[in-house]
């Protein structure tokens, strides 16, 4: 479900009411990198379901989600909602990208949404500093920019190696970056920058009282020019369950490691 934090992540609430109970409604697979909840500058919000294939948005007078509208210019066969994101320009707009049915917009905080784009899309992005820029993942079609929102779309060069509505967008400065199945890298220019060995390696250990008391001291550690090399910590519990099996480790409530190094 949705929970929300109103104290910076602090504490947080369940607001699932109105969603499917007694399923798992967000996608638990690890390899899709699709966004299924959304949220706008005026807070209200979007969360759509690849699993169920439900679409929801946040009533935020009844304090909980309800249906949306949508209507599919065609006939449809396993419609999956695949990626949503919010427009940063204007609030209570947002597009989604749905398998087997194409790109969608909506102006009224996901109540209602219109087809932009089709037969099928995936992932999807919203330019963060050009208004009304937004690509889309087409799966075999390619990619698709939009220069006005979505009104109007033209198509990319087709010599991706991998056209697949998985195929992850994002937008930086003037450049579209696309991330594709498979292994597949090009290495266009390298620039290594050489340092010279150090001739002191130090090895430091700190131990605390617990991992709350660590806080302080790593503050106080990024705010000087000091750069270490390599830093780690552990609680009480890592060093429990060691001695359980059987190792030998301290009995502290934390272990802060820090490796300097210099002339």
């Amino acid at each position: 479900g949705v929970y929300e934090s109103r104290d910076s992540g602090a504490s947080w609430a369940w607001i699932g009411d109105g969603l499917r109970p007694g399923e798992a409604f967000f996608c638990p697979e690890i390899w899709n990198a699709n966004r299924e909840l959304a949220v706008s500058k005026d807070g209200s919000m979007v969360c759509v379901s690849y699993t169920c294939g439900g679409i929801f948005y946040w009533d935020s007078r009844a304090r909980s989600w309800k249906p949306a509208e949508i209507n599919y210019p065609f006939k449809q066969w396993n419609v999956a909602p695949w990626d949503v994101a919010a427009d940063p320009f204007s609030e209570r707009r947002f597009v989604l990208g749905i398998q087997n049915a194409g790109v969608f917009v909506s102006e009224d905080g996901g109540r209602r949404w219109r087809h932009v784009l089709g037969p099928s899309a995936g992932c999807i992005a919203v330019d963060p500093r050009t208004p009304g820029r937004l690509a889309a993942s087409l799966g075999e079609k390619g990619l698709a920019l939009s220069g006005d929102g979505g009104h109007t779309w033209s198509m990319l060069d087709p010599a991706l190696p991998t056209k697949h509505i998985k195929n992850v967008l994002a937008f930086a400065g003037n450049r579209l970056f696309v991330g594709t199945e498979g292994t597949l890298g090009i290495i266009c220019e390298v620039t290594l920058r050489l340092f010279p060995k150090p001739e002191v390696l130090r090895p430091l250990a700190y131990s605390f009282e617990s991992l709350d008391k660590v806080g302080g001291p790593m503050q106080d550690l990024t705010r000087t020019r000091v750069q270490p090399l390599h830093v780690a910590w552990s609680d009480g519990n890592h060093f429990k369950f060691l001695r359980k099996i059987g190792h030998h480790a301290p009995e502290v409530g934390c272990l802060w490691l820090v490796t300097l190094e210099g002339d």
